[in-house]
């Protein structure tokens, strides 16, 4: 048990299983919990933090109701479209401003659009739906 580790829910460090604190960003850590009820990203397994919207590695959204299902669509002779964020190449997690159609990563223009509620191409009003 000593040289055992735990993720921090928090910052996803990886922290020794006694810890009560995160060495890293020092936030108070819950109790040690049931594997089995540990929340995972439905599409990579990554372990999530507490309070995200997305995950923190794949980008994939991260939903309030654990039994949903997402279905993932692949166009294996389509153009890789790039993120008008980030300019990389959206390999996963491809979104559309409603008004020009430019694409995003999903956690890119979430961000974006809760920061400036604008489209950052068009400029256009966008409204985040919860």
């Amino acid at each position: 048990m000593q040289n055992e580790l735990r993720v921090c829910p928090f910052c996803s460090s990886n922290i020794p299983i006694t810890a009560k604190f995160c060495i890293k960003c020092g936030q108070k850590l819950p109790p040690i919990q049931d594997p089995e009820s540990v929340k995972k990203c439905f599409s990579c397994e990554t372990v999530l933090r507490l309070g995200d919207r997305f995950c923190f590695k794949c980008g994939f959204p991260i939903s309030t109701k654990q039994e949903q299902k997402f279905a993932v669509f692949l166009a294996p002779k389509a153009e890789l479209k790039t993120c008008n964020i980030c300019f990389k190449q959206i390999e996963q997690n491809l979104t559309f401003c409603p008004s020009c159609l430019h694409a995003f990563h999903i956690p890119h223009l979430y961000s974006w659009v809760k920061k400036n509620g604008t489209c950052p191409v068009c400029k256009d009003e966008l409204i985040i739906q919860e």
